[in-house]
């Protein structure tokens, strides 16, 4: 399908676009399971060939990656959990909120920290699903991903939330139960970052 500029769109297109789309949106949020998904994909799919109108940052875009991670986590889908979630943290909430410590930056991270540990531990128990099998390939040092994330977090939460706030003194106790005894990441840490965007350019849409 050729491209077309924002001003080759009616108002009564774009309307209609966005009334199917946010109707196909609101029926994945109130369904479960396979449903759920086919719906949200649904929508996704319908504002994909319009990018230049409906980039990835703008509305309902961000709800339906956001609603996404959630449906692929519900179904065990890991890799494409992952995808998503890393398709919000490098491509749409930079856009949204450019400032590193905003607090939906911080939560988005955390939400995304937790996807990574339920991976590896499912890794650690020896299941490997097919959707785990995905990731493979590209070589990814877990242990440098969560010790980067982790870092990022425990860094913006004294502007993002406060020092001395609940945020602030449940992810220290998050941070008790992960082990974090892991020296020299910070060298892989940039290398990693570069596999995870690879991970959010090509896994999904």
């Amino acid at each position: 399908m050729p491209k077309r500029l924002l001003s080759e769109f009616s108002v009564e297109e774009v309307a209609k676009l966005e009334t199917e789309g946010i109707d196909l949106l609101v029926s994945g949020e109130t369904s479960h399971g396979q449903q759920r998904l086919d719906f949200l994909n649904r929508s996704l799919k319908l504002f994909s060939p319009y990018k230049d109108v409906y980039p990835i940052w703008r509305y309902p875009g961000p709800s339906i990656r956001h609603e996404l991670q959630i449906a692929h986590m519900e179904l065990g889908n890991w890799s494409a959990a992952l995808a998503h979630a890393l398709k919000v943290y490098f491509h749409i909430e930079p856009v949204l909120y450019p400032l590193k410590w905003h607090p939906q930056r911080i939560v988005q991270t955390y939400v995304l920290l937790k996807i990574i540990l339920e991976m590896v531990y499912h890794m650690s128990q020896g299941i490997h699903s097919e959707s785990v099998e995905k990731l493979e390939k590209y070589k990814l040092d877990w242990a440098a991903v969560v010790m980067g994330f982790m870092k990022e977090i425990e860094t913006a939460i004294p502007q993002g939330f406060g020092s001395d706030t609940s945020f602030a003194r449940d992810f220290q106790e998050f941070q008790k139960n992960v082990p974090t005894q892991y020296f020299g990441w910070e060298a892989e840490w940039q290398l990693e970052r570069a596999k995870l965007k690879k991970i959010a350019d090509e896994l999904v849409d």
